[in-house]
């Protein structure tokens, strides 16, 4: 809770641009998620957000942020999707101290 409080606190420093209130969005519903014991990252987290966005702004469809914005994000959970279904890391490695590190810098590198 105290997460989704910075999160809308920065959200009021940072101003309400498309790519913002989509981050907030965002990770408003990953908070909600995670305390419903959900998955956090998902297409359809994405498509709520571009909803929410296109009811209170239907204008925003049409910005250039907007697209590029939700077309990152698309393409991030896509990937990231994809990997973590044919991830050539069995189960038994998945845990282990050696793996989730590399795992881990992995997935800085591939979303860089």
């Amino acid at each position: 809770m105290a997460a989704a409080l910075a999160a809308l606190a920065y959200l009021m420093i940072a101003g309400s641009a498309f790519a913002t209130v989509r981050s907030y969005i965002m990770i408003s519903i990953m908070f909600l998620a995670i305390l419903l014991d959900r998955p956090a990252i998902t297409m359809r987290n994405v498509a709520l957000a571009a909803l929410l966005i296109l009811i209170v702004y239907p204008e925003s469809l049409l910005d250039v942020g907007f697209q590029m914005s939700f077309a990152a994000v698309v393409a991030l959970v896509a990937a990231y999707d994809m990997l973590r279904r044919f991830s050539p890391v069995s189960n038994i490695w998945r845990g282990s101290v050696i793996a989730r590190p590399i795992i881990f810098f992995s997935g800085v590198v591939a979303s860089t």
